[in-house]
């Protein structure tokens, strides 16, 4: 692949082409690697689409087109306070942001609760070891949201921080509903959001 640059917490979209799946269209992705590692790392959660068939058949030495990066869920990286609430797939940019916050050793405070029912936590391992490496980095695995009460004691040392929420659309309106009985205001400079339609 050539020189590719994009943002933590940025995706692409992908077109396998005309050899591989010539119906499949295309699907856009979050990158989960960071940008301070060598290589570029996208997931997806293993369904019965077309496309997902098509791309894990994929071998080395298979052209695909790939355009971007695209996208505004990005780390503010002059963030003092970052909470960070996410669901299932919602975990692939996030894994971005800490990862880079880490390789680049920035300050700022971060809660991240990664959400999953079924407790199959993708990226567990990064990010346990990224809390490890840098002590303002607190990670969670949870099955379920936790109440408005839970996550005001949580953050009741955080001043002013900026919320990130992503995953399936029906559970970032959960995200947002929770944020909102908090009382934190639904916009750009507080509340930043990444819904991951088709999974």
């Amino acid at each position: 692949m050539k020189s590719f640059s994009f943002n933590p917490g940025q995706n692409v979209e992908l077109e396998l082409g005309q050899k591989i799946c010539s119906d499949c269209g295309t699907k856009t992705l979050s990158i989960a690697s960071s940008p301070t590692e060598d290589y570029i790392m996208l997931a997806t959660i293993d369904r019965d689409s077309r496309f997902k068939k098509a791309l894990g058949m994929l071998k080395p030495g298979d052209e695909i087109n790939v355009w971007g990066p695209y996208g505004h869920f990005t780390l503010d990286e002059k963030a003092e306070e970052i909470v960070m609430i996410f669901h299932s797939i919602g975990v692939t940019p996030i894994r971005s942001m800490i990862i880079y916050s880490v390789d680049k050793n920035i300050r700022s405070r971060v809660l991240a609760i990664h959400i999953d029912e079924r407790e199959e936590y993708l990226f567990k391992e990064d990010l346990a070891r990224a809390s490890r490496i840098n002590n303002n980095i607190m990670v969670m695995w949870r099955k379920s949201l936790p109440s408005a009460n839970e996550l005001r004691s949580l953050i009741s040392n955080m001043k002013s921080p900026i919320f990130y929420a992503s995953g399936p659309p029906e559970r970032v309106r959960e995200i947002i509903t929770l944020l909102k009985d908090l009382g934190v205001k639904v916009r750009r400079e507080t509340l930043r959001i990444e819904s991951f339609s088709g999974y």
